[in-house]
């Protein structure tokens, strides 16, 4: 049939027969296409259903369902109050016998009555009359009193949350205006914001003694709550302490001091990435109106001092972290405590770059507190840090000892002595001291070195003691302790550039730690046998 065409159609024919093939099989590939995209979207189908369901969405909850468990959590692990009676009296009565019958209250139920009483009658305990057996009662009550003021008082005391009940932890700070040193102790904190314990200070356990005699905590349960300062860095932590409280325990409590936030977003003046673990969150005026009601109903309360958290950098300035209302709210509500002492505020005390006008503009016209001026240093910044010293952790059962020419990580920040008229030009000032806050990694304990720039010392000022050579090795004999294998001293300064000046920053937000300052370098160096001073 071929033959029988013309040669000259035989070109247009056979474009017609290319034609005529692709129309005729058009149809299978549509159909066949079609099916291999309904393939693909089965695949697809399948697999996204396959992950739906081995691996959960991770917003499985609305955010108000998740602030809802959050506040029922918190409700859940808050510390309780005591109980309407209790079943146990602790101290003892005038005539030195057991007071455990409850003193009759006007409109209790008959049955109510019987179950309480029963109730104390299950946990009498016989009382033995120590007073001729023990030693210590040979001396008058007048001078045991004295001791027990000597031992029970004169604490600065951090009130903590914990997991289900309130915790205490003292504090090495001289008092609640030593501001280098009155929350250090308590930093170590889980994801949820609970202090995790640590058995630091270990000499320091004064609550050991209330509990070893009940004529002893008769006779000195007062001092413990008329004769130290009750600290708090959350509005929620004072609520809940005092209902744990008997009424005439807490008519008792003389100071009180309360770490406040005031600029609680403001991260690139706090620079403290170690502090970023847990911060207080003091943001309700409700509960801060709360707690000024609980401090004006003590009617032995003396002095109550506010201060900022370790964290939060001091330089002298308030940013807008912070609504200018909020502020002036809280102080006015400050304003209205009063006390047989005074209210204390550290109070930044030059102008203010951020807020319109300076800080004072934010305080009442005629407060009743008194301002201290916060002290000027430079922003904290973490840098790489050598071990100066032997010391021995405080927060370790038994005591481990860290060797010097230990490298690890350090907070440092430094002090300058200025006056209020030169604060604003700081960078011509000479340095004062400066600090470094550095944690035990196998206790999570902080420790703080101190090095004082005018006479050229080394020290540590919390959370270690610090040892001597021979007291270090004898110790770690004593305990068998394996001392740590210290790399080549070349090795330890491998990757790391050290400041040319005190005020030449690491870079802000770097948490790499490869910095290293003047002191720790040739506090190196000495120890290493490179130099001599």
């Amino acid at each position: 049939m071929w033959s029988m065409i013309p040669p000259a159609m035989r070109p247009a024919c056979k474009s017609i027969g290319k034609v005529a093939f692709w129309i005729a099989v058009s149809p299978a590939i549509i159909i066949l296409f079609g099916f291999y995209i309904a393939y693909s979207l089965v695949v697809y189908l399948c697999k996204e259903f396959d992950e739906w369901m081995h691996r959960p969405s991770r917003q499985l909850l609305e955010p108000q369902e998740i602030e809802s468990r959050r506040a029922k959590r918190e409700a859940r692990y808050r510390a309780r109050p005591l109980p309407r009676f209790r079943e146990r009296a602790m101290t003892l009565d005038s005539n030195g016998g057991l007071s455990l019958v409850a003193a009759p209250v006007t409109g209790r139920k008959e049955g109510e009555t019987r179950r309480v009483v029963h109730s104390l009658a299950s946990v009498r305990q016989t009382t033995t009359d120590q007073l001729g057996v023990c030693d210590l009662y040979i001396f008058p009550y007048e001078i045991r009193e004295m001791i027990w003021q000597y031992a029970l008082g004169g604490h600065h005391i951090h009130i903590v949350k914990r997991k289900g009940k309130l915790g205490s932890i003292y504090c090495p700070a001289n008092g609640a205006l030593d501001l280098d040193h009155t929350d250090l102790c308590c930093l170590s904190r889980d994801q949820r914001g609970y202090h995790t314990a640590t058995g630091w200070p270990s000499h320091a356990r004064p609550l050991s003694l209330l509990g070893s005699c009940r004529q002893i905590y008769s006779e000195s349960i007062n001092f413990l709550y008329s004769s130290n300062t009750f600290s708090f860095d959350e509005f929620s932590t004072l609520i809940d302490f005092f209902p744990t409280l008997i009424p005439k325990r807490r008519a008792l409590i003389s100071s009180v001091h309360m770490l406040i936030d005031f600029a609680p977003s403001c991260s690139s003046q706090r620079l403290s990435p170690f502090a970023h673990i847990y911060t207080p969150h003091n943001d309700s005026l409700a509960d801060w109106q709360q707690c000024t009601a609980i401090l004006k109903s003590l009617p032995a309360l003396t002095n109550v001092t506010i201060t900022s958290p370790f964290f939060w950098i001091r330089n002298m300035h308030l940013h807008r972290s912070r609504p200018a209302t909020w502020i002036q709210d809280f102080f006015t509500l400050l304003n209205e405590v009063r006390v047989h002492g005074q209210v204390s505020l550290v109070w930044p005390p030059v102008p203010n770059a951020t807020y319109v006008g300076d800080v004072n503009s934010l305080l009442p016209a005629n407060h009743s507190f008194k301002l201290y001026p916060s002290i000027y240093h430079d922003g904290c910044e973490l840098l790489a840090f050598i071990l100066p010293l032997h010391v021995a952790c405080l927060h370790c059962e038994p005591h481990s000892i860290i060797r010097k020419m230990t490298k690890g990580l350090a907070e440092s920040r430094t002090d300058y002595r200025i006056d209020n008229e030169s604060a604003t030009n700081p960078i011509q000032l000479d340095p004062w001291r400066s600090r470094y806050w550095t944690f035990h990694a196998s206790c999570r304990g902080w420790i703080e070195f101190e090095y004082d720039w005018e006479e050229k010392r080394w020290s540590v000022t919390q959370g270690a003691k610090e040892l001597t050579d021979d007291e270090a090795n004898a110790h770690m004999a004593e305990t068998g302790q394996v001392g740590q294998n210290l790399e080549s001293m070349h090795g330890i300064m491998q990757g790391l550039w050290v400041k040319s000046s005190i005020m030449n920053h690491a870079a802000i937000g770097d948490t790499t730690g490869k910095a290293l300052d003047i002191p720790t370098k040739e506090a190196f160096y000495r120890n290493a046998g490179w130099t001599e001073v």
